[in-house]
């Protein structure tokens, strides 16, 4: 999203943003239902998720662990990350996970010494992946395709870190983030 002096700014909303958004918020499972911890929830437009992040949570979402083979979906299969409507419950252990691959990222966008340097590190990295019926995702060509955005990519990777990390910290009776894909 652009403001009044034209940089681009990649938003991380605080609360609930239902319309086009991602809330990624911990949660805890009591007496068979997941009680969410909304004090903490972040929204994400999906556009940016897809662009961003999706490569991540791909890599690193479990369906086998307890709370995603117990999940009842709507609209979707249960072994996948869903994109609409759903919970994909990510444990604090995967979170990290996800946290360190963007600290790894960032210290490649921080080391290349050219476009192209910078672009075949993250391919080595970062091979392309194909999961849960998903097309590629091939993380080298979506930076090369945005490279003229990298100061607001590292600044959304930045906060984006800042926020898991807060959540984890903070909210210490959980051990797991759900992340929502917004309604239809």
């Amino acid at each position: 999203m652009e403001d009044a002096t034209d940089e681009i700014y990649i938003e991380i909303l605080k609360g609930h943003h239902p319309d086009g958004c991602f809330g990624i918020m911990p949660v805890k499972q009591q007496a068979g239902h997941w009680e969410a911890f909304r004090q903490y929830e972040i929204s994400i437009d999906e556009t940016d998720v897809s662009a961003y992040l999706i490569y991540f949570l791909l890599k690193h979402f479990h369906p086998d662990t307890t709370a995603n083979r117990n999940r009842k979906l709507h609209y979707a299969d249960v072994n996948t990350f869903v994109y609409n409507a759903e919970y994909n419950f990510f444990t604090y252990r995967e979170i990290e996970d996800i946290v360190n691959d963007i600290k790894a990222l960032l210290k490649l966008m921080y080391a290349a010494i050219s476009r192209e340097d910078c672009i075949q590190q993250i391919d080595k990295k970062f091979p392309a992946i194909n999961k849960f019926g998903y097309n590629t995702i091939n993380l080298a060509q979506n930076m090369n395709d945005d490279f003229d955005l990298m100061e607001a990519m590292v600044d959304f990777y930045q906060r984006f870190m800042v926020e898991l990390l807060f959540m984890m910290k903070n909210c210490t009776e959980c051990d797991t983030i759900t992340i929502i894909g917004p309604d239809f």
